[in-house]
C-alpha cells in the first residue's frame, strides 16, 4: 500500500495533475463542520503559537536589557538562550502570514529573509559605526529599513558579542551596541504584541474568522477562511522547500557553491526547521483536511501524517557544522532529495488533493513554482 501511495504522489508531483475527489457535501452541515475546524485552527494552533513568540520575545528583550544593565558577561548565556527561544518560536509561527501579518511588512520587520545579498550585514555594519542616538528609541528604529529592525539584525550583534565579549561600559554607560540591541528586541517584542492584540481585540481578526460574511472586505464566507487555513499550510511547506530544503539539496548536488539558510551563523537552521515541520504537523492535526478524503483520494489519510513524521525524522538526521561554512560534503544528497521529494509532496496534496476534497478553491498563484 506504502509503495502504491508513493507512486501516486510521484505522478502528482510530476505532471501537476489533480486527485479527483468524490463529490462535496454542500450545504449549512459543511458551513458549521468547515468553521469548526478554522476554530480548531485558530485557538489551538494560530493564537498559541503567536502568543508563545510574543511572550518569548518579551523575555529576551528582558535578558538583553538586564545584560547590558549588569554588565556582567556571565549574563550572556542567558541572553542566548532567549535568543534561541525566540528564533524556534517564530519558526512555529512563520507561515501564519494573514491576517496582521498578511503583506511583507510585519514579517519582515520580525526577521528579514531570505536575504541573499547579505543586506542585514550590511545595514548593521554602518548603523553600529555611526552610532545614532535616535536608534536607541525603539519607535525610531521601527521606521528604519526593516533590514535592521529584527531577529537578524540582533543575530549581528550577538555574534559580535561571542568573538569580544560586550557588557560593557564607557563613561558609565552600556556601549552603543548594547543599548542598539535592546531597542531590536524591544521592537521584535512590540511588533508581535501588535500582532496578538490585532487577533485578540473586539471584533478582531479571530472574530472575523470565525464570523465571516457579505460586509468583510477579506473573508466573506466561510469557504474564504477555510482557504486561507490551507494557504497557510501552503506557505509553510514553500518556505521549507524553497528557503531550507533546495539550498541544501544544490550545494549537495553540485548546483550552488554557497549558501545562506535561517540563523546559520547561530547554529540554529537545523532547529529552525525542524520547528518548521513540527508546527505544520500541528496545524495539520488541528484542521484535519484529510476528512474530507474520499475514493482516490482516500490514500492521502494516513500518508499525510506519517509524512510530516517522516519529514521530521529525516531534519534531525541533518548534520550541519557550527562556525563555519557548509560544504557539499557535510550532506547527503540521497536525504535531501527525499526531504525535498515529500515536502512538495505534502504541499501538492494538499493544495491538489485535499482543498479540492473540502470544495475550496486555492488560487493558482499558491500553487506557482511546482
Amino acid at each position: 500500500m506504502r509503495t502504491l501511495t508513493v507512486r501516486m504522489l510521484a505522478l502528482l508531483v510530476a505532471c501537476g495533475l489533480p486527485i479527483v475527489a468524490l463529490a462535496v457535501p454542500q450545504g449549512p452541515e459543511r458551513e458549521r463542520d468547515l468553521l469548526q475546524r478554522v476554530g480548531r485552527a485558530i485557538d489551538r494552533h494560530v493564537l498559541p503559537a503567536l502568543t508563545d513568540f510574543s511572550k518569548k520575545a518579551h523575555e529576551l528583550a528582558d535578558r538583553v536589557e538586564a545584560f547590558c544593565d549588569s554588565g556582567d558577561p556571565a549574563a550572556m548565556s542567558g541572553v542566548n538562550d532567549a535568543f534561541r527561544a525566540t528564533v524556534l518560536a517564530w519558526a512555529r509561527a512563520e507561515h501564519l502570514r494573514f491576517g496582521p501579518l498578511a503583506g511583507g511588512g510585519p514579517p519582515m520587520r520580525i526577521n528579514f529573509w531570505p536575504d541573499p545579498r547579505g543586506v542585514t550585514l550590511r545595514q548593521m555594519r554602518r548603523l553600529l559605526q555611526a552610532e545614532n542616538p535616535e536608534l536607541l528609541d525603539p519607535a525610531v528604529l521601527a521606521k528604519q529599513s526593516v533590514a535592521v529592525q529584527g531577529l537578524g539584525s540582533l543575530e549581528v550583534i550577538l555574534l559580535r558579542w561571542s568573538r569580544k565579549p560586550a557588557a560593557i561600559y564607557e563613561e558609565g554607560q552600556p556601549k552603543y551596541d548594547c543599548r542598539l540591541a535592546v531597542s531590536i528586541a524591544r521592537n521584535v517584542a512590540g511588533v508581535s504584541d501588535e500582532t496578538v492584540e490585532s487577533w485578540t481585540r473586539e471584533g478582531g481578526w479571530r472574530t472575523r474568522f470565525l464570523k465571516p460574511g457579505p460586509e468583510d472586505p477579506v473573508y466573506r464566507n466561510v469557504d474564504e477562511v477555510a482557504a486561507q487555513i490551507v494557504k497557510s499550510m501552503l506557505l509553510g511547506l514553500a518556505i521549507i522547500r524553497d528557503q531550507q530544503v533546495l539550498p541544501l539539496f544544490e550545494l549537495a548536488t553540485g548546483d550552488r557553491r554557497r549558501i545562506k539558510l535561517p540563523f546559520q551563523r547561530s547554529g540554529l537552521s537545523v532547529a529552525y526547521i525542524q520547528e518548521s515541520v513540527k508546527s505544520l504537523k500541528q496545524l495539520h492535526e488541528q484542521f484535519q483536511l484529510t476528512d474530507y478524503a474520499r475514493g482516490s483520494t482516500a490514500w492521502t489519510k494516513d500518508w499525510v501524517g506519517h509524512t510530516f513524521g517522516t519529514l521530521e525524522r529525516a531534519v534531525g538526521d541533518l548534520k550541519l557544522p557550527y562556525g563555519r561554512s557548509i560544504s557539499k560534503t557535510d550532506l547527503d544528497e540521497d536525504a535531501l532529495r527525499r526531504l525535498r521529494f515529500y515536502t512538495n509532496g505534502l504541499r501538492q496534496v494538499y493544495g491538489r488533493a485535499l482543498a479540492p476534497a473540502a470544495g475550496l478553491t486555492i488560487g493558482f498563484n499558491e500553487l506557482d513554482g511546482d
